[in-house]
C-alpha cells in the first residue's frame, strides 16, 4: 500500500510492508493525499520489525539528545551518512519500539515493533515521526518547522510564536473572530521562496485540514501582559528568540549549521515584533494598525 503527499512544497510517497496498513489515513491527514504517483517524492517505508533491538546505552559513539515524556523516552543520534532516530515507548502506547533511518539518498525507513500483533494500524507512528522526517528535508530546502499559529487577514500573513501555553491558539481565535483565515494554530512549516517566506500548515492528527499556505509578512514573538503592546525586535536578539521555537530534530554540527542559516535567512526577509497581550480583541487592531504603517 502506498499513499502520496505534498506537504510544504515537498512530495512524499509513504508505503508499508505486508504486515502493516495505513488505517485512517484519509481522516488523519484529510486533504493532503494525492492520487497520482510523484516522480520526485521522498520515499518513507514502514517495516514490521518485531525483533528490533534499540541501541540506547550500547552505542558509545552516539550524539546524545534525550527527550523524556509521560509515555516515551527517545534518543536521537547519527551514524555515518544516515541519521537514525530510536524511540522506546512505555506501557500506555500501542507500540513498543520504533526506529527511523533517514538515509543519505533522501529516503527514510521506519521499523515498527507493535505491542499487540493484531494492531496493524500505523497511523500513530506517522505523527510525530513524519514531522522528524519533514524537518530533515526542510533543512535542505531552505526551511524550518516552527511552533506557531499563522493567520492571513486578507492583507498580511502573520505568524505568532511562543512557548506552549502562552497564547498561540488564543491569538489565532481572536483573529478568526475578526475575519482572518487560519493556516494552522499549532505547527507550521516555513520555506524561503525567492525573496519571500511562505508558511504552510502540515498534517496533524485530528485536525482534518486541507493544505493551506500564505506568504509571511510579520513574525510576532508573543507573551502574556497586563497591557497590550507591540514593538519592533531586530538583530541577533530577534533571531535568537525566534529560533527557540523552531525545530531541528537532528543533533550534529552540519544540521545545526544549516538550521541556523535557514532561520537567519527567514528573519532577514520578515519583520519581527515583540507583542504583549491581555488577551482581548484590541490587540488585533493594534497589530493591524502597526503593520499598515511599517510594512
Amino acid at each position: 500500500m502506498e499513499q502520496y503527499l505534498r506537504v510544504a512544497g515537498l512530495n512524499f510517497a509513504i508505503s508499508t510492508d505486508a504486515n502493516l496498513a495505513i488505517g485512517e489515513w484519509a481522516h488523519t491527514f484529510h486533504g493532503f493525499a494525492v492520487k497520482q504517483p510523484l516522480d520526485d517524492a521522498y520515499r518513507i517505508h514502514f517495516e514490521d520489525a518485531p525483533n528490533l533491538k534499540l541501541l540506547f546505552e550500547e552505542d558509545e559513539q552516539k550524539l546524545n539528545l534525550t527527550t523524556k515524556t509521560d509515555d516515551s523516552i527517545r534518543i536521537r543520534y547519527k551514524i555515518g551518512l544516515d541519521t537514525v532516530v530510536d524511540a522506546l515507548f512505555y506501557k500506555n502506547a500501542t507500540y513498543t519500539k520504533v526506529r527511523m533511518t533517514l538515509c543519505a539518498n533522501g529516503d527514510a525507513r521506519m521499523e515498527v515493533c507493535r505491542r499487540n500483533a493484531c494492531d496493524a494500524n500505523i497511523d500513530t507512528y506517522i505523527h510525530p515521526l513524519f514531522n522528524t522526517a519533514l524537518s530533515h528535508y526542510l533543512l535542505r530546502h531552505h526551511g524550518s518547522l516552527v511552533h506557531s499559529s499563522v493567520v492571513n487577514d486578507g492583507l498580511n500573513g502573520i505568524l505568532f510564536t511562543a512557548v506552549s501555553g502562552t497564547g498561540k491558539s488564543t491569538m489565532a481565535r481572536l483573529w478568526r473572530e475578526n475575519g482572518a483565515h487560519i493556516i494552522n494554530d499549532d505547527m507550521n512549516a516555513l520555506c524561503v521562496d525567492n525573496e519571500r517566506v511562505v508558511a504552510h500548515n502540515i498534517p496533524m492528527q485530528l485536525y482534518n485540514q486541507a493544505p493551506r499556505s500564505t506568504p509571511l509578512d510579520a513574525i510576532c514573538l508573543i507573551s502574556q501582559s497586563k497591557e497590550n503592546y507591540i514593538r519592533r525586535c531586530s538583530g541577533a536578539v530577534a533571531v535568537a528568540r525566534f529560533m527557540t521555537n523552531t525545530l531541528c530534530h537532528i543533533n550534529d554540527k552540519e544540521a545545526s549549521g544549516m538550521h541556523t542559516q535557514n532561520v537567519d535567512d527567514i528573519c532577514k526577509r520578515v519583520k519581527i515584533f515583540e507583542v504583549g497581550f491581555k488577551p482581548d480583541a484590541d490587540i488585533v487592531m493594534m497589530i493591524k494598525d502597526t503593520l499598515s504603517r511599517l510594512l
